[in-house]
């Protein structure tokens, strides 16, 4: 699966795997796993992708994106990175 999104700042476009790699380079920042699944579930219109990022240990949802793309869910959920690092006191790595 290949979704790619531009980064919220503009300029290039980012990849599925991009997002993935960037969560994981937090989490070895912070010392943690993360585990990752992308999940498509039926809605009244058709069909929504959701991405989730949990953190393995406490098992508690780091962030999760959703759309009715696999690239509006990748894009919500890299524009909720900062904030969810925040919520959860990690250290942020671009």
């Amino acid at each position: 699966m290949q979704a790619t999104i531009d980064k919220p700042e503009g300029g290039e476009e980012i990849t599925l795997e991009q997002l993935v790699m960037r969560l994981e380079r937090i989490a070895k920042k912070n010392n943690d796993r993360f585990r990752y699944k992308v999940t498509i579930e039926p809605n009244r219109k058709g069909i929504v992708y959701l991405f989730y990022c949990e953190e393995t240990a406490e098992r508690h949802t780091l962030l999760c994106g959703s759309g009715v793309t696999i690239d509006e869910a990748v894009k919500q959920a890299w524009e909720s990175i900062e904030s969810a690092c925040e919520k959860w006191n990690y250290d942020v790595v671009t």
